[in-house]
Protein backbone atom coordinates (compact mmCIF):
# COMPACT_ATOMS: atom_id res chain seq x y z
CA UNK A 1 0.00 0.00 0.00
CA UNK A 2 1.32 3.77 -0.99
CA UNK A 3 1.73 6.04 1.96
CA UNK A 4 -0.82 9.27 2.33
CA UNK A 5 -0.69 11.19 -0.27
CA UNK A 6 0.92 14.95 1.02
CA UNK A 7 -2.67 16.21 -0.23
CA UNK A 8 -4.71 14.46 2.53
CA UNK A 9 -1.75 15.47 5.08
CA UNK A 10 -2.55 18.96 4.11
CA UNK A 11 -6.19 18.25 4.56
CA UNK A 12 -5.56 16.62 8.38
CA UNK A 13 -3.17 20.17 8.91
CA UNK A 14 -6.45 22.38 7.95
CA UNK A 15 -8.90 20.39 9.82
CA UNK A 16 -6.65 20.07 13.11
CA UNK A 17 -5.88 23.92 12.80
CA UNK A 18 -9.54 24.89 12.29
CA UNK A 19 -10.43 22.89 14.63
CA UNK A 20 -7.76 24.40 17.35
CA UNK A 21 -8.78 28.13 16.48
CA UNK A 22 -12.15 27.05 17.00
CA UNK A 23 -11.34 25.22 20.34
CA UNK A 24 -9.91 28.48 21.13
CA UNK A 25 -12.37 31.10 20.07
CA UNK A 26 -15.37 28.35 22.29
CA UNK A 27 -12.74 29.16 25.40
CA UNK A 28 -13.01 32.79 25.34
CA UNK A 29 -16.35 33.21 24.88
CA UNK A 30 -16.92 30.93 28.29
CA UNK A 31 -14.62 33.01 29.78
CA UNK A 32 -16.29 36.34 28.72
CA UNK A 33 -19.49 34.66 29.58
CA UNK A 34 -18.61 34.33 32.44
CA UNK A 35 -17.97 37.95 33.25
CA UNK A 36 -21.50 39.23 32.39
CA UNK A 37 -25.06 38.74 33.43
CA UNK A 38 -28.07 36.70 31.70
CA UNK A 39 -29.37 40.09 30.55
CA UNK A 40 -25.52 41.74 29.36
CA UNK A 41 -25.08 38.76 27.79
CA UNK A 42 -28.65 39.22 25.90
CA UNK A 43 -28.17 42.54 24.60
CA UNK A 44 -24.43 41.76 23.50
CA UNK A 45 -25.26 39.24 21.52
CA UNK A 46 -29.12 39.31 20.56
CA UNK A 47 -30.12 36.04 21.31
CA UNK A 48 -31.80 34.64 24.92
CA UNK A 49 -29.09 32.95 27.07
CA UNK A 50 -31.07 29.31 26.41
CA UNK A 51 -30.29 30.08 22.39
CA UNK A 52 -26.80 31.44 23.29
CA UNK A 53 -25.82 27.94 24.89
CA UNK A 54 -28.03 26.02 22.28
CA UNK A 55 -24.88 27.96 19.67
CA UNK A 56 -22.04 27.05 22.06
CA UNK A 57 -23.29 23.35 22.41
CA UNK A 58 -23.52 23.10 17.91
CA UNK A 59 -20.06 24.54 17.64
CA UNK A 60 -18.43 22.32 20.25
CA UNK A 61 -20.25 19.28 18.46
CA UNK A 62 -18.97 20.70 15.27
CA UNK A 63 -15.18 21.17 16.26
CA UNK A 64 -15.12 17.93 17.85
CA UNK A 65 -16.78 16.39 15.03
CA UNK A 66 -13.60 18.20 12.65
CA UNK A 67 -11.38 16.73 15.37
CA UNK A 68 -12.39 13.29 14.79
CA UNK A 69 -12.79 13.44 11.38
CA UNK A 70 -9.22 15.11 10.99
CA UNK A 71 -7.89 11.98 13.28
CA UNK A 72 -9.27 9.39 11.08
CA UNK A 73 -7.99 10.91 7.68
CA UNK A 74 -4.84 8.31 8.07
CA UNK A 75 -7.34 5.18 7.95
CA UNK A 76 -8.60 5.74 4.23
CA UNK A 77 -11.51 4.24 3.01
CA UNK A 78 -14.74 5.55 1.71
CA UNK A 79 -15.88 5.87 4.70
CA UNK A 80 -13.07 8.41 5.86
CA UNK A 81 -13.83 10.19 2.68
CA UNK A 82 -17.24 10.22 2.70
CA UNK A 83 -16.56 12.03 6.58
CA UNK A 84 -14.35 14.94 4.61
CA UNK A 85 -16.97 15.55 2.25
CA UNK A 86 -19.55 15.59 5.39
CA UNK A 87 -16.88 18.23 7.03
CA UNK A 88 -17.07 20.17 3.93
CA UNK A 89 -20.79 20.51 3.68
CA UNK A 90 -20.95 21.51 6.83
CA UNK A 91 -17.59 24.25 6.94
CA UNK A 92 -19.77 25.77 3.54
CA UNK A 93 -23.06 26.09 5.04
CA UNK A 94 -21.46 27.42 8.32
CA UNK A 95 -19.45 29.94 6.10
CA UNK A 96 -22.50 31.17 4.21
CA UNK A 97 -24.57 31.40 6.92
CA UNK A 98 -21.89 33.92 8.65
CA UNK A 99 -21.81 35.61 5.12
CA UNK A 100 -25.65 36.11 5.12
CA UNK A 101 -25.46 37.14 8.89
CA UNK A 102 -23.08 39.99 7.95
CA UNK A 103 -20.25 37.93 9.33
CA UNK A 104 -17.20 37.18 8.03
CA UNK A 105 -16.89 33.63 6.66
CA UNK A 106 -15.12 33.91 3.27
CA UNK A 107 -11.95 32.13 5.19
CA UNK A 108 -13.97 29.36 6.40
CA UNK A 109 -15.30 29.11 2.97
CA UNK A 110 -11.76 29.04 1.14
CA UNK A 111 -10.37 26.77 3.04
CA UNK A 112 -13.42 24.37 2.84
CA UNK A 113 -13.11 24.72 -0.72
CA UNK A 114 -9.09 23.76 -0.69
CA UNK A 115 -10.62 20.86 1.42
CA UNK A 116 -12.69 19.47 -1.28
CA UNK A 117 -10.03 19.86 -3.55
CA UNK A 118 -7.60 17.76 -2.33
CA UNK A 119 -9.73 15.15 -0.87
CA UNK A 120 -11.43 14.55 -4.51
CA UNK A 121 -7.77 14.63 -6.64
CA UNK A 122 -6.56 12.15 -7.98
CA UNK A 123 -3.79 10.84 -5.94
CA UNK A 124 -6.21 11.03 -2.98
CA UNK A 125 -9.01 8.98 -4.78
CA UNK A 126 -6.01 6.36 -5.80
CA UNK A 127 -5.17 6.18 -1.97
CA UNK A 128 -8.83 6.02 -0.71
CA UNK A 129 -9.44 2.67 -2.85
CA UNK A 130 -5.67 1.82 -2.04
CA UNK A 131 -7.20 1.67 1.59
CA UNK A 132 -10.59 0.27 1.16
CA UNK A 133 -9.49 -2.70 -0.65
CA UNK A 134 -6.29 -3.29 0.17
CA UNK A 135 -4.25 -6.01 -1.61
CA UNK A 136 -2.50 -8.52 0.40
Amino acid sequence: MNPKPGALTAVQVILFVMSGIAGLALLLALVGVSAVSSGQLESATGVSPGAFWLLMLVALATTVFYVYVAATVGRGGHRTRTLVRVVVGVGVTSALINMLTGESGIVGLVLMVVVLILNEGESARRWYEETEHPTR
